[in-house]
């Protein structure tokens, strides 16, 4: 048996694929001649995926893609906010619980966290000699 001591993370690598085939898409459509400079995606806290895992992932499924391949992958996790059923009030539940802390009332309803979305893609042109 050989151990590599690496943790794979299937998800994130499934979510990656994803994030790098829609990237891909968008910067063809842009037109010829871009390379990715950055993405920044937005991960809601609910999703369960591990930001390091993406950014690895990425540079992993792009290595042989020249125009996608060095981008800096920024990730912005975005925190679990619930509104109360019962009175209105909006709050941040850093660990998914339900219970409004204005009134006490447990019928919160999900506003965000559950986000998983690429938010921008910045390019540049490729100079000629790089072509």
């Amino acid at each position: 048996m050989i151990s590599c001591g690496k943790k794979i993370s299937m998800h994130e690598l499934s979510v990656t694929q994803e994030i790098v085939k829609t990237v891909e898409q968008a910067v063809d459509n842009a037109g010829r001649g871009l390379r990715v400079k950055s993405i920044r995606i937005i991960l809601g806290r609910l999703t369960g995926v591990i930001p390091e895992y993406i950014r690895f992932y990425y540079e992993m499924l792009t290595e042989d893609k020249p125009g996608l391949a060095g981008a800096e992958v920024n990730i912005e996790i975005q925190p679990i906010v619930m509104r109360c059923g019962a009175c209105g009030n909006e709050y941040e539940s850093p660990d998914g619980v339900n219970e409004c802390p204005e009134c006490g009332d447990a019928k919160g309803n999900l506003i965000s966290g559950r986000e998983l979305l690429i938010d921008s893609i910045e390019v540049e042109e490729i100079g000629v000699s790089e072509q």
